[in-house]
């Protein structure tokens, strides 16, 4: 195992021999990821089958993201295509919506762009040390109020057997406001704080942006014949996001941006709770092929 810094100001390359994908030191990975919440893994040809066994070493607690629009590959479903199209994705964190966001999500690349595609990250931490204290007070006051309407697609992909009552009362455990509009549409709302407290310090992970980009490009994440908006973000006390906070972030994002140019058989290795992500625009003539596959680690004995 080599290790290399992936940008000046966090993240690691590392470098691997085909036999370490195989039989990975997962401790010494971790405490690499734990430090610098990104690592771009290289070094041998890696194919879906390897992609599967090496996130395998991690965990076996994976999570299906329940969009019709990402394919899902793998026997268990749990390798899945990333959001299609080709235009630009703000920085974000995975799922924040929801209490099925993963902590740690890994990103896999069959195919690269010739020209742009690539995947953006962002240090949270940076991004956190970065917002004004006006901002910094305001999301350290309030949580960000999440509401989704879901589907039977989405809903069913984490209560595939469950009755209507016992689904309510799993999305209560798991810490949401839930009812059923109808017999099959399930309204939620969640709480989660937009700052995560993590060994690297206050990180800002959350969905502000992309649920902005959302309300704008809703057929970027949903089936070109589902018009509706399913997706909402408020502060806790009900409040819009202020517009002066949403200007703030654009700009804090345009400065903390980072690009993995991808190179085929790159995995790349993002700590959801504590690192941004999103993408680069590309020519839809182009083919461009990337898998992810999204886990949280093993609870502790």
């Amino acid at each position: 195992m080599r290790v290399n810094a992936l940008f000046n100001d966090f993240g690691k390359i590392i470098e691997l021999s085909s036999q370490e994908y195989l039989s990975v030191n997962t401790n010494r990975f971790k405490e690499i990821f734990n430090n610098h919440g990104v690592l771009l893994i290289r070094g041998t040809k890696v194919d879906r089958d390897l992609f599967e066994k090496f996130t395998g070493h991690f965990s076996s607690d994976f999570i299906v993201h329940s969009a019709k629009v990402r394919k899902r590959l793998s026997k268990d479903q749990t390798v899945q295509t990333v959001t299609e199209g080709y235009g630009p994705i703000v920085l974000h964190s995975e799922m924040a919506y929801s209490p099925f966001s993963p902590e740690v999500i890994w990103f896999y690349c069959e195919t690269p762009a010739p020209v742009g595609g690539e995947t953006t990250v962002g240090d949270g931490v940076q991004f956190y040390r970065k917002l004004s204290p006006r901002a910094q007070k305001l999301l350290m006051s309030q949580k960000l109020k999440y509401v989704n309407i879901w589907a039977p697609d989405r809903w069913l992909t984490h209560f595939p057997s469950e009755s209507p009552d016992e689904v309510i009362q799993k999305m209560t455990q798991l810490g949401t406001q839930a009812h059923w509009i109808n017999s099959e549409t399930l309204y939620f709302e969640y709480l989660r704080s937009g700052i995560t407290k993590s060994a690297r310090g206050l990180a800002f992970a959350n969905g502000i942006s992309i649920h902005r980009q959302y309300e704008k490009e809703v057929n970027t994440f949903q089936e070109s014949h589902d018009k509706q908006v399913r997706h909402g973000i408020f502060l806790e006390n009900g409040d819009k996001i202020p517009e002066w906070l949403c200007n703030e972030l654009t700009e804090i994002e345009e400065k903390v941006t980072q690009k993995v140019s991808w190179q085929n058989s790159d995995i790349v290795m993002i700590d959801n709770l504590t690192v941004l992500h999103g993408r680069c625009a590309f020519d839809p003539a182009l083919q461009r092929s990337i898998l992810l596959r999204m886990a949280n680690w093993p609870k502790a004995a």
